[in-house]
């Protein structure tokens, strides 16, 4: 087991615990959720995000909004487009436990417009 232990550590660079027989061992995790919605823009995903970003920032009056490397994030949570130039993309939410109101607030107004993006 040890020899275990020190290659997930060495390969993967993650803490590997050995409890003792009949030893419990508690390791924290933060939650986060992950919700995706399908979008049809015929721009590309870089557009559409910024499409995303002006919504955003009409509608979540009082949150900073910020669009990064072609992502958006309010708080912890972040929003990605992807997708071909094509019509159908993928926007991918994703926040913490903590951020579960804003979280869902921000799923409701995508799925509100539909399917589309004008």
């Amino acid at each position: 087991m040890e020899f275990l232990r020190d290659k997930i550590k060495q390969e993967f660079n993650l803490e590997c615990y050995m409890p003792a027989n009949g030893e419990t061992c508690l390791i924290p995790t933060p939650h986060k959720f992950t919700y995706t919605v399908k979008l049809e823009d015929p721009t590309p995903s870089y557009k559409t995000a910024e499409k995303l970003l002006k919504i955003f920032q009409e509608k979540l009056t009082g949150w900073t909004v910020l669009f990064t490397d072609g992502a958006i994030s309010v708080e912890s949570v972040l929003i990605k487009v992807e997708g071909s130039e094509h019509d159908l993309k993928s926007v991918y939410i994703s926040w913490t436990n903590q951020d579960e109101e804003l979280g869902m607030t921000i799923l409701e107004i995508l799925q509100s417009m539909g399917h589309e993006l004008s």
